[in-house]
């Protein structure tokens, strides 16, 4: 179907992307390499296309480019937690051990700053409802 989508639409970048990530999934490297690179070359500066780039070099085992296109990534969107976990695993196979461990420490302290969401919320916002409620709407629910 996006094969079809892209077919009747060249510029149809979100199906081109999909179908790439797809593809890479399915190990067919070389067609999901087509769509990345005709979606570099068409929207280069984008998070999403510098993404898939990287890892479908990543799965040719063109790990020099590979973390290459991870940093680029990063120019674009310096808090990549995705980037920086990959490119990790990239440097350590290319036996840069000092990069990798900067990676995933950087990759791990913007994990941890992702607040974790409290229990009981909801119940205290329907609480917090229901006290500003003057018709007493939301009590039945």
């Amino acid at each position: 179907m996006l094969t079809e989508a892209i077919g009747k639409r060249d510029d149809f970048y979100a199906a081109r992307l999909l179908r790439g990530s797809i593809l890479l999934d399915q190990a067919q490297l070389s067609e999901a390499e087509l769509d990345a690179t005709f979606l570099y070359e068409h929207i280069p500066g984008n998070e999403d296309v510098l993404l898939l780039k990287a890892r479908v070099e990543k799965a040719q085992g063109k790990m020099e480019e590979a973390e290459q296109t991870y940093g680029k990534v990063m120019d674009v969107n310096p808090f990549s937690i995705d980037a920086y976990r990959e490119r990790s695993e990239v440097r350590r196979s290319l036996g840069d051990s000092a990069g990798a461990a900067e990676d995933e420490a950087a990759a791990k302290e913007m994990g941890a700053e992702i607040p974790e969401p409290s229990e009981g919320i909801e119940q205290k916002i329907k609480e917090k409802m229901q006290q500003m409620d003057p018709y007493k709407v939301f009590h039945n629910e």
